[in-house]
């Protein structure tokens, strides 16, 4: 049991003590280690209070899982480097904003890095032409939706858009589930 545990690296938060395995990650991981938490938890403490040793250590503790999850969300190396180095130097400013009562120390990285690295794909997104259409043409044609109902899409100065009497007379589209109509 004691080679299970990895002291210098942090574990799943989700506890899983007997199964390991997730259908979403098939890795084995070592379960959570409440030490570990606790020693982590600590280092933010220290950090809070500006030990540099303390940083030290939590950085070489978490960097692979931060560094990963980047990595995973961006796909390029280069980029998930940024986002690291960013919530590290997040955590060294602003260390005190971490609650224990709220999640623990590594869930807490995880989610500034998911956050963060989520952010910086829609900047990205933004950042090309995302109508869908290639060197932005805008559609000019007549689409149908079925059951008689023509939808015009029609040109305005500034690009297409269809207007509010195109659709005044469509029918109401029912939701919920299939057989409750």
């Amino acid at each position: 049991m004691a080679d299970e545990r990895r002291i210098s690296s942090v574990g799943d938060d989700r506890g899983n003590a007997d199964d390991t395995r997730s259908a979403s990650c098939p890795v084995n991981r070592p379960a959570a280690d409440p030490e570990i938490a606790r020693r982590l938890a600590e280092l933010l403490r220290g950090i809070a209070g500006g030990d540099r040793d303390a940083f030290t250590q939590l950085y070489r503790s978490t960097h692979d899982r931060v560094f990963g999850l980047a990595l995973r969300i961006l796909r390029r190396p280069t980029a998930a480097e940024e986002i690291t180095q960013e919530i590290y130097l997040y955590v060294w400013n602003d260390a005190a904003r971490y609650d224990p009562a709220l999640s623990s120390p590594i869930g807490w990285l995880m989610m500034l890095t998911h956050r963060r690295a989520v952010d910086r794909v829609r900047v990205d997104l933004g950042a090309v032409n995302v109508s869908g259409y290639p060197d932005g043409a805008r559609p000019t044609s007549t689409v149908s939706l079925g059951g008689g109902d023509a939808f015009v899409t029609k040109l305005a100065a500034n690009g297409a858009s269809l207007v509010e009497s195109d659709v005044i007379d469509r029918p109401a589209v029912r939701t919920g589930p299939a057989g409750a109509r």
